[in-house]
């Protein structure tokens, strides 16, 4: 099951294991409606995940607009 529209849902990245540079703070770029909409999300540290051995997990959040189509 997915996201509804008009609600929020949360991005998580693990910046360890992933290609981005480690020393620069990861961002998202979503497009909405057929990339119509560009968005641009700074990530934060996810405080939640801190303490993973071997991981640097980073989260967003991101709002679905009511006006989404696919």
């Amino acid at each position: 099951a997915g996201a509804r529209v008009g609600s929020s849902i949360r991005l998580y990245y693990d910046r360890c294991g992933g290609p981005l540079p480690r020393d620069a703070r990861p961002r998202v770029k979503a497009g909405l409606n057929k990339w119509e909409e560009i968005l641009l999300l700074d990530m934060r540290r996810c405080e939640d995940l801190v303490g993973q051995d071997g991981q640097d997990w980073w989260e967003t959040e991101l709002q679905l607009p009511e006006e989404l189509f696919k």
